[in-house]
């Protein structure tokens, strides 16, 4: 079980004996009260908030523990402003990548959602919620935006996805279940994910890197979420693709990491996070 997780049930037990006591003695200090009410909500706050911490839900965030390369994923439109220029730089790389796509990308540009599984790569599903922007959303609405995005993927040519990728910064239990029923991993990352952009490119570049190892799972947003293509993700994703070769590394696919798919409700993979 995920430090996190943990956490949260040691957080909920001593909540509740702090309930029983207040019922059944004497009530303890408002101050304490207050501070283990506030204590409390923060612990949970930041499970929503990061979901790779694995609180809620297991989250594949790297290999497992004796994996040899490390995993390259992508969170792409597909645009035809970056899918291509990805697509050569991989190709010239001898490198191998998991795209994951939202349900306009796939809708708008099927040819190039074809292309990338043409080109030997993998697809996997972002969303739900692209360009809606709510922090929370319920479960019916999960499930509505989760489906759509996987019949969008499915109309263009992609019957089996088995990874996903939200989009929100947010992820709730009850959305990680949706998840859990359709048979799909949940993917975080272990190094990147952020946007690229202004002075600091560079330095992204170079935290990649660094973070360069066995295990790993690199992500590299190619898109904002404006669904423009970010021209520091494009030179990051050189920049590591060239490191790879001279540290001697492998890109392996992500799926052989994975095991069967998922059993209901409980997303496992091969590290859970923590």
């Amino acid at each position: 079980m995920p430090p996190a997780r943990i956490a949260l049930v040691l957080a909920s037990v001593a909540g509740l004996g702090l309930l029983l006591r207040s019922l059944l003695h004497v009530p303890p200090p408002l101050a304490l009260a207050l501070a283990a009410l506030v204590g409390y909500l923060v612990l949970v706050v930041l499970g929503l908030l990061r979901p790779e911490l694995g609180m809620f839900a297991d989250v594949v965030t790297a290999g497992p523990a004796d994996a040899h390369g490390l995993a390259l994923t992508l969170d792409d439109g597909p645009s035809p402003r970056s899918t291509p220029r990805a697509l050569e730089s991989l190709a010239n790389a001898g490198a191998c990548a998991t795209f994951f796509v939202t349900a306009a990308g796939a809708r708008a540009h099927p040819d190039l959602v074809r292309a990338i599984v043409e080109r030997g790569h993998a697809i996997g599903a972002l969303g739900p919620g692209v360009g809606s922007g709510p922090w929370f959303s319920g479960r019916r609405r999960t499930k509505r935006d989760l489906e759509a995005l996987l019949v969008a993927l499915a109309d263009a040519g992609i019957e089996r996805v088995r990874h996903l990728r939200w989009a929100t910064r947010v992820v709730t239990p009850g959305a990680c279940a949706v998840a859990a029923q359709r048979g799909l991993y949940l993917v975080a990352s272990s190094v990147g994910g952020g946007p690229t952009r202004g002075p600091t490119r560079a330095d992204a570049a170079d935290r990649l890197v660094r973070g360069l190892t066995d295990g790993a799972i690199v992500r590299l947003a190619l898109v904002t979420s404006e669904g423009t293509p970010d021209a520091g993700a494009l030179a990051s994703l050189d920049a590591v693709l060239d490191a790879v070769g001279r540290l001697q590394l492998e890109c392996v696919p992500l799926a052989d990491w994975l095991g069967e798919e998922p059993e209901p409700a409980s997303l496992r993979g091969p590290r859970r996070s923590g």
